[in-house]
């Protein structure tokens, strides 16, 4: 039962995220190999989505996983195809061919057991698996994520002027990441808040103007997400088709 919703729940993210469906003849391969069956395929019928929904059913079920190809360029491909996929989902993925580093493989393993331990709620474990890996982790759009979850932790912890930092770092790395944007928004609209409650006006209305702005960012990059936040920008004047063009 559990790898049944675990597959479906992938199939949701997937045409959410990817904009990629998945069909019968997938499902049923990935229910194969998530029994511990071989799945026999024939071209065409998209062999990458369906090992990733096999990947995200044994992520629920507590398993890692190894999708292994003699091919390295399919490799690297289906990785990059999948990873948004994958982040979405909390699952952290890599791949591991002969040209890759020692240090690029060792970055990898500590963004591993950051996202395991902050997961668990071990912050100080996780920051200090990500300060690790940003020593050794050169890509800009791998660096991007391990700088966002940072943010995330002292998000977390209440601490938003850090959280900012780390997030606007992350997006100087990678402007396509509309969950920090949204983060932004999320503690300026907090703040905002909290000066419209002490009933400093002027204050609150910059903060609420900042929210919106950010606001506005990520529903550019992700139009279907963040309905809460377009229904603000609506009822407060902010959103108009004009935003959009």
């Amino acid at each position: 039962e559990k790898t049944k919703r675990a597959i479906a729940l992938a199939k949701i993210a997937s045409s959410h995220v990817l904009g990629m469906t998945y069909y019968d003849v997938q499902i049923n391969g990935a229910l194969a190999l998530s029994d511990g069956n071989i799945a026999e395929m024939k071209t065409g019928e998209g062999k990458t989505l369906t090992c990733s929904a096999a990947v995200a059913s044994n992520f629920v079920l507590g398993y890692k996983t190894h999708v292994i190809t003699a091919n390295e360029y399919l490799a690297v491909r289906d990785m990059e195809t999948l990873k948004p996929l994958y982040e979405f989902m909390g699952i952290s993925c890599a791949y591991n061919i002969a040209k890759l580093s020692k240090e690029e493989k060792q970055a990898f393993f500590y963004y591993r057991d950051g996202m395991s331990a902050q997961t668990e709620g071990e912050y100080a474990e996780a920051l200090e698996n990500y300060y690790e890996a940003l020593q050794l982790e050169e890509d800009p759009y791998d660096r991007s994520y391990i700088l966002y979850n940072i943010g995330l932790i002292y998000s977390s912890n209440g601490e938003y002027i850090q959280a900012l930092e780390y997030y606007h770092q992350a997006l100087e790395l990678n402007v396509n990441l509309p969950q920090a944007l949204n983060n932004i928004a999320v503690i300026y609209h907090h703040q905002g808040l909290k000066a419209s409650k002490k009933q400093n006006l002027e204050l609150s209305k910059g903060l609420f103007d900042k929210a919106a702005e950010y606001w506005k960012q990520a529903i550019r990059l992700a139009p279907n997400n963040y309905i809460e936040a377009q229904n603000w920008l609506k009822t407060t004047g902010r959103l108009t088709s004009d935003n959009f063009q």
